[in-house]
């Protein structure tokens, strides 16, 4: 997040892009999860319930019988990562289970609160903020629909923001919040449609291509360590395009 010599004559010297922390986390998240789904444990819902079981055997642990999480930042950090992460797919999972329902958004939301300043508010309104945004993305309709129909700049706002900020502020250091951001929203924003439009969605575009190259290995990886484990046989691959 550093980079020696750049912005360090302002107020958070040094510091290029925050947003960027997350990303180690993020990987660790993915690499366990083809690593589950490498030795089948993802295989059946039987087994990837068991395995979610396991995961949160494990946060439960961390949290409630070690101080880990006090003494390592690292460990906190991917302690609610994994645990997010998961979480998601738990909602995956169980799709065709999982009614969205505002009542439930709002007890969840009310649980969280009652649990706050106690051990157990964390998970409580982790699963309250997962389920509560996946009631706001897929049940109300209108405007909120349409947001995205131009392009998804969002991720691009998100990553770009802090170093366009950081070079407002090294260029004025007397610059006051109001016009920081009056100055550098129309230049995150140009940038984030050119990301969006020239990298990202050219990108999303390559997905099923690399998805299918990738799939390919998985599954021939899987096969050997299904075998070899003694876990069943692997998934049969999918029909292409063209055979479909």
């Amino acid at each position: 997040m550093t980079l020696p010599g750049v912005f360090e004559q302002v107020p958070e010297s040094g510091v290029i892009d925050p947003p960027l922390w997350t990303l180690r986390y993020e990987t660790v998240c993915y690499v366990l999860l083809a690593l589950f789904a490498l030795v089948g444990v993802l295989a059946t819902r039987f087994r990837a319930t068991l395995t979610l079981a396991v995961i949160l055997g494990l946060y439960a642990f961390v949290t409630f019988a070690t101080s880990w999480r006090t003494d390592i930042g690292a460990i906190d950090s991917a302690t609610r990562f994994v645990l997010d992460f998961f979480l998601g797919g738990a909602f995956y999972l169980f799709a065709d289970k999982i009614r969205l329902d505002l009542r439930v958004v709002l007890v969840l939301g009310v649980a969280a609160v009652a649990t706050f300043g106690t051990a157990a508010y964390e998970a409580a309104f982790r699963v309250a903020l997962t389920y509560g945004l996946l009631w706001f993305v897929l049940v109300p309709g209108g405007p909120l629909r349409r947001f995205n129909l131009i392009g998804d700049y969002s991720y691009g706002i998100y990553i770009l923001c802090f170093p366009i900020q950081q070079t407002f502020v090294m260029l004025n250091p007397q610059i006051t919040p109001g016009w920081l951001f009056m100055c550098s929203f129309p230049a995150v924003l140009a940038l984030a449609i050119l990301s969006w439009h020239f990298i990202e969605r050219p990108a999303l575009r390559r997905k099923a291509w690399a998805g299918d190259c990738v799939g390919s290995l998985m599954r021939g990886a899987q096969q050997r360590l299904t075998t070899v484990l003694g876990l069943g046989a692997a998934p049969k691959p999918q029909a292409s395009a063209s055979e479909r």
